[in-house]
């Protein structure tokens, strides 16, 4: 049963049920007094998704100015994943439905909780700092301000709509010749991957009769003499750690062929485009995360760089929700209108200092300007290629030259 769940946790189509849940789990306290658990939560999920039960509203009776909103907020999605996102009736419809009364709650001053908002913003980090960019327009439109919780709720009906355009994966799984072994593994990765995939099964005679060209992930139980990609090799019952292989795998696979990946050239990055020398600080003594914003917001007002309100805006992002990584970084920023010009600028730290629930000694300040917009994919698909990675993070904190520094991030933003 625990498998089960985690499984649908795992399926972002069944996220938008679970996120159904949290809502009315919160209208249930707020109504009610009462207190639905993590469990009760999954379990009211599991029976929306049984049910194919989806946020909705009678158009006709929903503000003209949140249809514009929605339409427009759609549009420049689509613009930035040069993906076309305009033509999904659902999408629309689920954000009509759910910022509407994301809205209406939030000028009321409830806010909601997203138990999988870490997962969210792990699994899914570009798409979640390209939301929060757009999201700046219904911010000011509404006299509102989200959180991280907020975003991530939104962060996930956009990779639904996503992952519809995202051609299915082919599974390959070999065996020798046993119907039964075939049947076995068959079933028990079928039931531990989403089900957006294409798995077959086929016998070793017939793999190597076989074009492979179009498969993207062959999982076999006997040796194979192949050469062109790598195989996951399993026993008939597939143990739990050859479970996590073909999952870790799978997981490398999927981001390689999602729309959120930086479109490199050997020519320029993004990274390289807006990141200069002047803006590499190395080895500072700052003891406060303050001190640092204070000093992001003095040199690009100093370098006329932003507006008088870019300050504000960046404290108000801190006050959001996190914007520390478990590898060691920060990535502060600020709203798109309150830059002049893009850039960005980083700074490493003589010593670790607490960043909201992180120690960090490596800081990124990312500054998009409204004009630079449609190349934010690409700039967090960038960076978050360097700091997922602790091992990268640490090499780029001992950096003490800043032409180093450029050095190692152009080299390895252009794999």
């Amino acid at each position: 049963m625990t498998k089960k769940k985690q499984v649908f946790i795992d399926n972002v189509t069944y996220m938008e049920s679970y996120l159904i849940a949290v809502e009315l789990s919160e209208m249930i306290h707020h109504t009610l007094g009462l207190v639905l658990e993590k469990h009760d939560i999954e379990y009211l999920s599991s029976l929306l998704f049984a049910h194919d039960i989806k946020p909705g509203l009678d158009m006709q009776q929903v503000n003209p100015e949140n249809k514009r909103i929605v339409k427009k907020l759609i549009s420049k999605m689509s613009h930035m994943l040069e993906v076309d996102l305009k033509h999904d009736p659902h999408l629309f419809h689920v954000l009509i439905a759910h910022m509407t009364t994301m809205i209406y709650r939030l000028k009321l001053g409830i806010t909601l909780t997203n138990p999988l908002l870490e997962s969210i913003k792990r699994q899914y980090s570009v798409l979640f700092n390209i939301v929060w960019y757009l999201m700046n327009d219904v911010e000011e439109t509404y006299g509102i301000q989200l959180n991280d919780h907020d975003i991530s709720f939104l962060t996930i009906h956009f990779q639904v709509a996503i992952e519809k355009k995202i051609p299915m994966n082919k599974i390959l799984i070999v065996c020798e010749k046993a119907l039964a072994t075939s049947e076995l593994i068959y079933n028990r990765i079928k039931h531990a991957l989403p089900a957006t995939n294409m798995i077959e099964t086929i016998s070793l005679s017939d793999f190597y009769q076989n074009n492979l060209d179009e498969v993207d992930l062959i999982i076999s139980s006997v040796p194979l003499a192949y050469e062109k990609q790598s195989v996951i090799y399993v026993s008939p019952l597939v143990t739990e750690s050859e479970m996590m292989c073909i999952k870790k795998q799978y997981d490398e696979m999927s981001q390689s062929k999602v729309i959120l990946k930086p479109k490199l050239t050997r020519s320029e990055t993004k990274l390289e485009k807006y990141l200069t020398k002047e803006f590499v600080f190395l080895h500072k003594m700052f003891k406060t995360k303050n001190q640092v914003l204070d000093f992001f917001s003095e040199e690009a007002y100093q370098r006329g760089l932003v507006t008088d309100e870019f300050k504000q805006s960046l404290y108000e992002r801190e006050a959001m929700g996190e914007t520390s990584l478990y590898t060691g970084v920060a990535i502060p920023h600020a709203s798109s209108h309150t830059l002049r010009q893009s850039f960005i600028s980083i700074v490493s730290l003589t010593h670790k200092i607490q960043w909201g629930s992180n120690k960090v000694q490596l800081i990124i300040f990312i500054g998009v300007a409204e004009k630079d917009i449609n190349e934010i994919k690409d700039v967090f698909a960038e960076l978050y290629q360097l700091v997922e990675k602790r091992a990268y993070v640490n090499h780029l904190v001992s950096i003490t030259d800043a032409s180093d520094l450029l050095m190692f991030i152009n080299e390895n933003t252009l794999v």
